[in-house]
């Protein structure tokens, strides 16, 4: 299938009423370069919580994805992550990333 069909394909679905359905959190709603700041590879801050709210909780994820630069080539999402599973986090296991 290519890009274009798969795009198609999501938003259809989401379209149909996925997106509702998708688990909700409550997210920052505005990840972009000039509100995180990074200290060598790790989030040292978030700032501008003027759209936080109930979402998606993979909202903030994607929109990481899209607008941070990569940290270095080989990083993968999942090594970004500020919640690190040896350290005690407010966060249940399941809403981990």
């Amino acid at each position: 299938m290519r890009l274009a069909e798969q795009l198609d394909a999501v938003r259809s679905a989401l379209d149909e009423g996925l997106y509702p359905k998708l688990p909700k959190a409550v997210i920052h709603g505005d990840i972009h370069p000039g509100n995180v700041k990074f200290k060598g590879s790790r989030v040292a801050a978030v700032y501008d919580f003027d759209y936080l709210s109930l979402q998606a909780r993979i909202r903030d994820i994607v929109d990481a994805i899209i607008f941070l630069p990569p940290i270095a080539p080989n990083q993968s999402i999942r090594t970004i992550s500020t919640c690190s599973p040896s350290r005690s986090s407010p966060m249940r296991n399941d809403h981990r990333f």
